[in-house]
């Protein structure tokens, strides 16, 4: 009982008002203390974080810069690189071993001309299925296009994949010179009069371009451009018919065109 008693006594008196003034004027002083304390060493590590993060802050802004311009610069290479080549869509397959090879790539196709495939000897002749790819691409383009193009104005020409197993495969053409490859495009309208399967050549645009140029075409197709093409790899677009053609290299100058 006496415990109880000095217990109850306790708490009564830290009850009592002049008691809890009394002990807030001996405590706050140093509570206050160690607050201001912790908070200063609190606002240090709060300051060197700000300067951290706005460092960091800067060195990313800057790195995607330096990305963004690099990204530029390795798509107007890659679009240079492509400019003396071709894709020639709805050609038809008419050989059943042509149909039946697998798709090549540019590197195989160089290999398979000089010999270098591995297994193979020394000057080994292109397969047969390349050989009746090329002699498609001549045929339409000298018979069909008014062309008069020998063996050598054609590096290589390949199947590419496609999604659809029962149209024609796209072909991908490299031609000797940009000069030729020129020549043939110039007059790909041409097949528009052609009787028979529909035969389109294209650009062998870049990822990016070939994006640019679907969402141009759609603008177009929504009335929100009058017309656009591409030419030496770049996606081109005139808001109204008599309006000045506008070259595009991405989504948001696109968007500026309408």
């Amino acid at each position: 009982m006496p415990q109880k008693l000095k217990t109850d006594e306790l708490i009564e008196a830290l009850t009592d008002p002049k008691v809890v003034h009394a002990l807030n004027a001996v405590l706050m002083p140093s509570i206050r203390a160690c607050i201001k304390e912790e908070l200063g060493q609190l606002h240090g590590v709060l300051d060197k974080l700000e300067v951290n993060y706005t460092a960091q802050a800067k060195l990313i802004t800057d790195l995607q810069g330096e990305n963004s311009q690099l990204k530029r610069r390795v798509d107007i290479l890659d679009a240079a690189s492509r400019l003396t080549t071709l894709v020639v869509r709805g050609l038809p397959e008419p050989l059943f071993s042509e149909r039946a090879t697998g798709e090549r790539d540019e590197t195989t196709v160089k290999s398979l001309r000089a010999g270098t495939v591995s297994g193979l000897p020394t000057h080994t002749p292109p397969p047969a299925h390349a050989v009746v790819t090329e002699k498609a691409i001549l045929e339409l383009c000298n018979a069909d296009l008014g062309l008069n193009l020998s063996p050598k104005d054609i590096e290589f020409a390949y199947r590419l994949k496609s999604k659809n197993a029962t149209a024609p495969r796209p072909i991908l053409v490299t031609f000797a010179t940009r000069k030729t490859r020129n020549e043939v495009y110039e007059r790909r309208r041409v097949l528009k009069s052609k009787v028979g399967p529909k035969v389109f050549l294209c650009e062998n645009l870049t990822a990016s371009a070939s994006e640019v140029a679907w969402e141009a075409r759609k603008l177009v197709k929504d009335r929100r451009l009058h017309s656009c093409w591409t030419s030496g790899g770049y996606v081109y677009v005139k808001r109204t018919e008599t309006g000045k053609p506008t070259a595009v290299t991405d989504h948001n100058s696109l968007m500026a065109t309408c």
